[in-house]
């Protein structure tokens, strides 16, 4: 029974629904399931899933391997923002008008942590939480936030299943193996695979596919990549789409701190010049 906040009320529904729209974009209106399976050529390992180390409480154990064992990259290392995101019928971008959110993706060559916050009501009249209503602090509470390590393969992740659509112009129909077609296939695409150590979506239910995404960078200045969701339609786009923008001048030196849960102490992974 308690009231929204006094704020325009069609506003105050959008963001109320902002969790749901991400994640309809990010599904491609709820056909990931349906799309990113083995058999339509996009398998993937349990321990590829986002969670499948947080769950098993290893996620400090094989970060320290991986990084002993070289696996880092800095394709995409640096500090962005997100003005588009778009999937199935939806899109959402940073405008408050349409719903919109500020999104910061923090990049090291290992380490990220992404935080996606709406474009709120103003709640600067308010001291503390204790002054919210129950639907202010509802709205107020629609904010995304997750941190882990990204593994990039630029060898062989990104290469086309076998099944996908040819080129336009390649006298093919899906599943065709004339020359253009497998030359279309071999075509390199880093692709990114990230594990989450940190979630506010994780509360003992798994993603049950994993966080997977091809990465296009714009060049030669690097300062706008997207994300394509790795999973294609029939028609072979891409499940969704992020469009990311360097926030300035965060080619310098990076460093990632994690704390250690037995000792307390601080665990750095460092690189200088984006390397």
């Amino acid at each position: 029974g308690d009231e929204l906040p006094h704020h325009d009320f069609s506003f105050s529904l959008l963001i109320m629904d902002w969790s749901g729209k991400q994640g309809r974009i990010l599904t491609g209106d709820g056909r990931l399931g349906e799309l990113y399976t083995p058999q339509r050529g996009f398998a993937f390992a349990g321990d590829e899933l986002p969670h499948h180390w947080l769950a098993a409480d290893a996620t400090h154990a094989i970060f320290r391997r991986w990084i002993k064992e070289g696996r880092r990259s800095a394709l995409v290392v640096g500090a962005w923002s997100r003005p588009l995101f778009v999937g199935g019928w939806e899109h959402s971008d940073a405008t408050r008008e349409g719903g919109g959110e500020a999104v910061y993706n923090v990049q090291t060559p290992s380490i990220f942590i992404d935080i996606r916050i709406p474009r709120l009501p103003d709640f600067s009249a308010h001291a503390s939480l204790e002054t919210m209503s129950v639907a202010e602090l509802c709205l107020f509470a629609r904010r995304h936030a997750f941190a882990g390590y990204s593994l990039v393969d630029t060898a062989t992740g990104g290469s086309q299943p076998a099944h996908h659509v040819a080129p336009a112009g390649s006298g093919c129909s899906d599943g065709c193996d004339s020359s253009a077609a497998r030359a279309a296939q071999r075509l390199p695409a880093p692709v990114c695979t990230r594990h989450h150590a940190i979630d506010w979506n994780y509360v003992g239910a798994a993603r049950a596919r994993p966080n997977k995404w091809r990465i296009e960078v714009r060049q030669p200045d690097g300062h706008v990549w997207k994300e394509w969701g790795y999973a294609r339609d029939e028609h072979g786009q891409h499940v969704y789409m992020e469009r990311w923008e360097s926030m300035g001048d965060d080619q310098g030196p990076c460093v990632a701190l994690r704390r250690l849960p037995a000792t307390g102490e601080a665990k750095g992974q460092s690189s200088g010049g984006g390397g």
